[in-house]
């Protein structure tokens, strides 16, 4: 098995972990708001990291001081667009939103580093894209109005998580020894920044149930703390447009919880979206020809575009 597959896979595992955590973050936000639950979550995460990379930590540097800042404000964009949205509109669509990061990713790639995506990845895309819209839109395939608000700041979190992705890839690529500490210390910035916002935004408060303490510390530990350190590991390993189009699969495992723990039916049409984007994940990783960018190495590697 090549490295790029196993980053894949474990990949696919944070893709699933996200997709529960929609419906654990609506369950403490009975209790917490917006900033206040994210202050929990990435201190918690941030001990969990501290734990289990006993040893493996460097020393916060200026340079890990300053990626790990950056990654951290973007990751602290990415939380309050999914966690706003998880308020303001329906569980299914902020998932299927925050999605949209799978068509964003390789066109900010293209930024990030000025040459276009794989003819592949394209095709990939594309085919995700479509999958998002029968699984997102109304039955006449228009916009809702009446969640217009939680909608589109599901879709600022699309587009801050592509940067994270591109940001993340770049960064560890350049320093794969410093991956986990970057990863860690993002935590722990993300934590600060919204504990800033909570005191000026929300009254503090804890969890008042213990359901609600095990949905937190469960969304912390492994939605979170665990997810993110296999997310940038996997980075060292894989291309930001293949880490996109593996997490277009977050919304279809959301609809899975939400049949599993609401009871919650998708349309046919829906399930047909689902299908296409699983079609395009498992497309993204059948062997092919070489292509001039993104091309794997002699060691079954895809070089970064």
């Amino acid at each position: 098995m090549s490295k790029m597959l196993k980053a894949d896979l474990s990949l696919l595992f944070v893709a699933l972990t996200w997709g529960l955590s929609y419906y654990l973050v609506d369950i403490v936000m009975e209790d917490l708001g917006v900033y206040g639950q994210n202050v929990y979550r990435f201190f918690i995460a941030f001990a969990f990291a501290l734990a289990l990379g006993r040893g493996r930590m460097a020393p916060l540097r200026g340079d890990i001081l300053k990626h790990s800042f950056i990654m951290g404000a973007i990751l602290s964009c990415v939380y309050f667009g999914s966690t706003m949205g998880v308020k303001y509109t329906s569980l299914s669509n902020t998932a299927f939103l925050c999605s949209l990061m799978v068509i964003f990713t390789p066109l900010f790639a293209t930024l990030y580093y000025g040459k276009a995506p794989s003819k592949r990845t394209i095709f990939c895309v594309i085919v995700s894209f479509i999958g998002i819209a029968f699984l997102t839109l109304g039955e006449d395939f228009k916009i809702q109005m009446s969640t217009l608000k939680g909608d589109m700041v599901s879709i600022l979190a699309a587009v801050a998580y592509a940067n994270h992705l591109l940001y993340t890839e770049r960064t560890v690529r350049k320093s794969p020894q410093d991956a986990f500490s970057l990863s860690a210390y993002q935590f722990l910035f993300v934590g600060l920044i919204n504990l800033v916002l909570m005191m000026i935004f929300e009254k503090p408060g804890i969890p008042r149930t213990g359901f609600t303490w095990f949905a937190l510390i469960f969304l912390s530990v492994f939605c979170t703390g665990l997810a993110f350190i296999l997310q940038t590991l996997a980075q060292r390993h894989t291309t930001a447009s293949h880490v996109g189009v593996i997490f277009s699969l977050e919304p279809v495992f959301a609809s899975i919880f939400a049949y599993i723990l609401l009871g919650e039916v998708l349309l046919p049409r829906a399930y047909f979206g689902a299908f296409l984007m699983l079609a395009s994940v498992i497309l993204m990783e059948m062997p092919g020809k070489k292509e001039k960018l993104g091309s794997p190495d002699p060691d079954g590697e895809e070089k970064p575009i």
